[in-house]
């Protein structure tokens, strides 16, 4: 009976073949190792330690083919390597190779599995990994490995020590009076060391603090330039907040101040800082004022599951005042797109608005629609990044859309770009509530003649009037009508505003200050749950009731516009390097590109600051050109 020990790291895989002699001791008979590959370094702890077993059986194959075999490895879960469920394919490979021979494995502690372990190992100093196989099994998890053999950053050797504190300015007196008894000629100075002599002793050389209370625990008085480095230390282990850190350090350590500078160094931690959740605040309400008809339109677009014909999306067009919508389904959502559907479905139909209102989708940021804008004498409103309630007449639009297709379409999802027409008329003849009116009586003056009208044999009253008679009195209806559902929509903002104001909480920002950025778009990935939100730092450099201006503390190139309920506050002791996610060099440059466009007059950049012709709206919104 042959017996094999096998174990694997980072860098190595080690087998040591042995046998038991007739003293009744093991005795090796052959040692084996090989580094591992660049592929090999990529498995996961079990993978690596499977390899290691079949990589010992290989190579003593000529010993053992014919002999009973029992390996031992410090990875219990290779136990199951025979008769696990579900294996992987590179498992039922070495499965395969494996049940020739007749082999048995069993579970040897990492402790006493010292002999394979250090050949595995042979390796480490030459790749400059850590080759254990718990930091292999670390890393599997997403998480940091732990070295076997910590080394602190805080050098707190007793002889250094003992000279440190002698020489450090806040203990020098107190050492001077303990030992002879001396104590500054300035008496006020004198009194305040011989009052917190008895607050310390000497006990081995070392100076510690004695805590009052009942326990009179000793705590080692710390010298200031081994401080920051403690401090650092504790609190980057686990990131906990200033009061745990300062409560693991008051456990053993002491200094003058101690709780004033954990703070100041906690706060100082930028991860800790762009992974806080609070405060949350939220910048009062402040609706846009209501025009005329098709004065302001909003436009969106909505992702719907794909159709029969093909189609996916539907851009919706919507007048701030009638609540008229135009719902057009489509297969993309490009620059050209959304031109042409702007031509066709807005301009030939109820003419050139005066603004047009979007997010900052690619295709509404194009140069293409800017320019047929321009020559339509439009002007285009952009909100604020990440906040697409600016434009929440078309968010709203989108949800009553959503429900409406829902139940229409709820045999098949195939074909709500038929149902879509349907829908938008029977959406178009329904009282709105901020208006009390119909869009199609607000848009055409009269009520829509409806099916169930004809069918119930309804005779809509005739009118004797010349057709210039009928338009003039129709004018003025309708321009009484628009007045008296301007008037209404503005109660409805107020109540609106209300209701919303009840729970904000405004902070005042200034130019200059600096703030970080509540990014959760940029952060919806598969690990969302473990990603840091907060960006940043950056600085204001303008600001109005609403959004503000910024720009990263250490690269002035990269601009962000957002609404102030993305801000959160930024300690003034958090130093100025910015955290902008995992994706930061490839955002960085994204950013100057587009602003070096900018510049040449060769496109527009979704996050830079508007060039010179363009104007900041008011009401949380920018304008892309006069």
């Amino acid at each position: 009976t042959f017996i094999l020990y096998t174990d694997a790291s980072k860098v190595g895989l080690s087998a040591i073949l042995s046998q038991k002699g007739g003293d009744g001791k093991i005795h090796p008979i052959a040692y084996a190792c090989r580094r591992c590959s660049p592929a090999e370094q990529n498995y996961c702890a079990t993978d690596l330690e499977a390899a290691a077993l079949v990589f010992g059986v290989k190579r003593f194959d000529t010993y053992v083919r014919c002999y009973p075999l029992s390996v031992y490895t410090d990875h219990s879960a290779l136990q199951a390597l025979m008769t696990a469920k579900d294996p992987s394919a590179r498992m039922i490979r070495w499965r395969i190779a494996l049940q020739e021979y007749d082999l048995v494995i069993r579970y040897r502690a990492g402790r006493i599995n010292t002999n394979a372990d250090s050949l595995s190992r042979m390796f480490a100093d030459e790749a400059g990994v850590e080759p254990t196989v718990a930091a292999a099994a670390a890393e599997s998890q997403g998480t940091r490995g732990i070295d076997r053999e910590p080394v602190s950053r805080v050098d707190l050797a007793h002889n250094r020590l003992t000279k440190m504190q002698r020489a450090d300015p806040d203990y020098k007196p107190i050492w001077e009076f303990i030992e002879s008894g001396a104590l500054p000629a300035d008496d006020k100075q004198a009194r305040k060391i011989a009052l917190q002599s008895h607050a310390f002793v000497v006990q081995d050389g070392l100076l510690y603090f004695v805590e009052n209370g009942k326990s009179h625990r000793l705590r080692l008085a710390v010298p200031h330039s081994e401080r920051e480095a403690l401090v650092h230390e504790n609190h980057g282990t686990g990131h906990l907040g200033e009061e745990k850190v300062f409560g693991l350090l008051a456990q053993t350590f002491w200094w003058p101040h101690m709780r004033a500078d954990v703070g100041r160094w906690c706060r100082a931690c930028l991860i800790c800082a762009s992974a806080r959740i609070g405060p949350h605040y939220r910048a009062p309400l402040k609706p846009i004022p209501i025009g005329g008809p098709f004065e302001r339109v909003g436009v969106d677009v909505l992702s719907l599951p794909p159709t029969a014909r093909g189609n996916s999306k539907v851009v919706v067009f919507i007048d701030y005042l009638t609540k008229w919508v135009e719902c057009v389904p489509t297969a993309d959502e490009t620059a050209d797109t959304i031109a042409r559907l702007f031509i066709e479905h807005v301009v030939c139909r109820h003419g050139c608005p005066n603004e047009l209102l979007s997010d900052r989708g690619p295709a509404f940021m194009s140069n293409l629609l800017a320019e047929v804008l321009k020559q339509c004498r439009v002007k285009k409103l952009n909100t604020s990044g990440w906040n697409p309630r600016c434009n929440g007449e078309t968010e709203r639009m989108n949800r009553t859309l959503i429900a409406m297709l829902k139940k229409t379409c709820a045999e098949t999802t195939l074909d709500w770009d038929d149902q879509l027409p349907f829908v938008v008329f029977m959406y178009h003849n329904v009282e709105q509530a901020s208006t009390q009116a119909t869009p199609f009586a607000l848009l055409f003056g009269r009520t829509c003649r409806m099916p169930t009208s004809t069918a119930l044999h309804y005779r809509r009253p005739r009118y004797q009037l010349e057709p210039g008679t009928y338009a003039e009195q129709l004018q003025q209806h309708m321009a009484e009508s628009w007045e008296v559902a301007r008037g209404f929509v503005e109660r409805a903002q107020q109540r609106q505003k209300l209701h919303y104001d009840k729970n904000s909480r405004s902070r005042r920002y200034q130019v200059g200050e600096r703030a970080f950025v509540h990014m959760p778009l940029e952060t919806l990935n598969k690990d969302r749950k473990l990603s840091r939100p907060n960006y940043g730092p950056y600085e204001i450099t303008a600001i109005s009731d609403t959004n503000a201006d910024l720009q990263l503390v250490d690269d002035d190139q990269v601009r962000l516009s957002v609404a102030l309920d993305r801000l959160r506050p930024c300690y003034k002791e958090v130093p100025n390097i910015s955290y902008t996610g995992r994706s930061k060099r490839r955002y960085v440059r994204r950013q100057r590109k587009e602003a070096r466009a900018v510049g040449d007059g060769r496109g527009q950049s979704r996050e830079c600051e508007p060039a010179a012709d363009q104007e900041q709206h008011p009401y949380n919104l920018r304008s892309r050109q006069k």
